[in-house]
Order: C-alpha cells, then structure tokens, then sequence
C-alpha cells in the first residue's frame, strides 16, 4: 500500500512458531545459522536482476536484491516444522529513495536502519492503544542525543536546524507534556540549537563579507561615465555597407528556385510528409528530428 509517495510496509511478515523442543536440537541451530550465514556472505545469483547487454543476460548489481530466498525460501522451510501465527504487527511508511550521479551503484536508504526501528517498535511496546508511544519517546529521546553531538561537531546550520525542526514536529505529534522526566534535556538542547544558530546569524550580519571576496574591490575607482562610454568605430561602416551589397552569385550558398520544399522546423502542426520523400535523406532526417525536438 502506497500513501503519497511512501510505501506502507507491514512488521513482521510471515510469522512461524516452531516447537521449543526443535529449537533446542544442536543440529537445528547450526543449520540454521549455516543458512542465515551464507545467504548473508554469498547472494544466490538467482536473486540478482538480469539485464540484457550486447545479447547476452548479467545481473544487474545497480538494482535491488529479492528476498525470495528469505520470504519464500527459509519462511517455507520454517512452516514444515512449524505452524504459522497471527502476529501483533506494525504498519512502517517508508520511502525508496536513489541517489545516482556519476557512481557506478546508487546509493539508497539503509535497511539496517530501518531493521533497527522495527525492532525497537516490537520490543519497547506495551499494548495497542499506547500507539507506540514508548518507542516514539525513545527515538526523540534519541534524536535529541545525536542533535548534541551534532552541536558539538560544529555541522552545518542548515543540517542543526533541519534535525531542531524534526525533533519539534515529533513533539507537536506525541503531545508530551513536560511531565516526562527526560522533557527538560530536549528542550535545552533544542535552545541550544536554536542559539548557536542565532549566533551564526548574528556573525554573518554583522561581517557583510565573511568570505572575503571582496578585499580587492575599491568603490572609489568606479567612474561611470568612463565604464559606460562604448566607443564602436567600426559599426557605422559596417551598416553603411550593408545597402551597398552585392547578391551571392549562383553556387556559392544563394537560394534558387531549384531548391526542394522542406518542412516547418518549429511549428505545432504535423509536417507535411512528402516533403521528406527527397534525395537528401540526412537533410530532411534532421528537419524531422528538429521538429520532434521542439
């Protein structure tokens, strides 16, 4: 289900239970862990995109993997000794976003990221009417913290007042009060932030070139009259020699009668197409291709 341009994702999927007896068996464990191993370590090459390239199919590693061999393969195995249960779940909106320019892989959203907030989700709920609300404390608990260090790693002001603005959206969303023991160290790290861009501000008004790219320019110098005076010598004679030309003699890039009719280049009507029926194919090829263009 897509919400927007995010995808809205179900955590966790397919859920097995298997007998605990099973799990205790030393030879289960291992093959287990084997799998997980080697699926991490060695991608199956079914798993890979196929893309066609001068007539012969390679994987295409610019593309994401499928996980068949996780929800199909290992959750198939799993439901042979086990059973499947109806799981408490959790509904994630999440964004597949690619950023290519001049590398040879793309770079996208990490997962592991978004494996650590689903797993933080499922463990720090309690019931399905907090709406998460632990987890959520926790992540602008934890948001707070990185905006910190941030502040103490002197980042960018755009980047301090992007991370200060979600922080209080997550806020303004949860309703907490300041009866949370931990409100009072988000709220002076929030000022904080809010400070040390004021004072960034200050400095930049108060230094009209904080760059200095402009040490080497002395207003005193200008003179307009002399920046602005043309002196074009040679255009009067050019024009005065314009009414006094001579035709192009026949031969030598002068249009005749002889010539074929070619098509409007930028017009938003459909060319006439017997116009193309000529000798010079790449002539009236371009003529086409111009007019495609506009």
């Amino acid at each position: 289900m897509t919400t927007k341009g995010r995808l809205r994702r179900c955590f966790p999927g397919p859920a097995v239970a298997v007998d605990q007896d099973r799990l205790a068996d030393p030879s289960f464990r291992k093959a287990l862990a084997q799998l997980l191993a080697e699926l991490d370590a060695n991608t199956p090459e079914e798993a890979w995109p196929v893309v066609v390239k001068a007539h012969s199919r390679t994987p295409e590693i610019r593309d994401s993997l499928h996980p068949k061999f996780i929800t199909e393969m290992l959750t198939g195995i799993l439901r042979g000794i086990g059973q499947p249960v109806d799981a408490a779940r959790i509904h994630k909106r999440t964004r597949d976003d690619v950023l290519w320019n001049d590398v040879l892989k793309p770079w996208r959203r990490s997962p592991l990221w978004l494996l650590l907030r689903v797993a933080l989700q499922t463990s720090l709920r309690t019931d399905a009417d907090d709406h998460h609300k632990r987890y959520k404390s926790f992540m602008i608990f934890f948001m707070t913290h990185i905006l910190q260090h941030s502040l103490q790693a002197s980042l960018p002001s755009d980047i301090l007042f992007v991370m200060a603005a979600k922080i209080s959206r997550r806020i303004l969303k949860l309703g907490i009060g300041d009866e949370a023991p931990w409100m009072p160290y988000v709220h002076e790290t929030i000022e904080a932030a809010h400070l040390e861009l004021a004072n960034r501000w200050r400095i930049i008004e108060q230094n009209p070139d904080p760059l200095g790219i402009q040490g080497a320019w002395n207003p005193s110098e200008l003179s307009f009259y002399r920046d602005t005076r043309l002196t074009i010598s040679t255009l009067r004679p050019y024009l005065a020699g314009i009414a006094t030309r001579e035709m192009t003699p026949s031969g030598h890039g002068s249009f005749t009668s002889g010539c074929h009719p070619r098509i409007k280049q930028r017009s938003s009507t459909f060319p006439q197409f017997q116009l193309l029926m000529a000798d010079s194919v790449r002539l009236f090829l371009a003529d086409l291709e111009l007019w495609v263009q506009d």
